[in-house]
């Protein structure tokens, strides 16, 4: 994987290691929506995969913890790897 796409896996875990979205600034939500597209670029992922996942995180109908625990699976489906130290370090 290039670098680009490894620094977004990690923000899109780490931007979510929260305990809800409204706890995320207007700039972070940015950040995080940013990498997410990365992300669904690089994977070529669905939507229903993707946005439609924040969505339901903004909605509050899905947890930051529901959000990341399903991003994990999905990125180790694609055989991609992410870096805990990375992913779960504090802003």
């Amino acid at each position: 994987m290039n670098d680009f796409a490894q620094h977004c896996v990690n923000q899109v875990l780490r931007f979510t290691f929260c305990d809800n979205w409204s706890q995320l600034s207007e700039e972070r939500k940015t950040q995080f929506a940013f990498n997410l597209g990365a992300v669904t670029m690089f994977l070529s992922l669905k939507k229903e995969d993707s946005f439609d996942q924040m969505v339901l995180l903004q909605q509050g109908k899905l947890t930051t913890h529901e959000f990341r625990e399903k991003m994990k699976v999905l990125f180790v489906q694609y055989g991609l790897k992410y870096i805990p130290e990375f992913a779960e370090k504090a802003f």
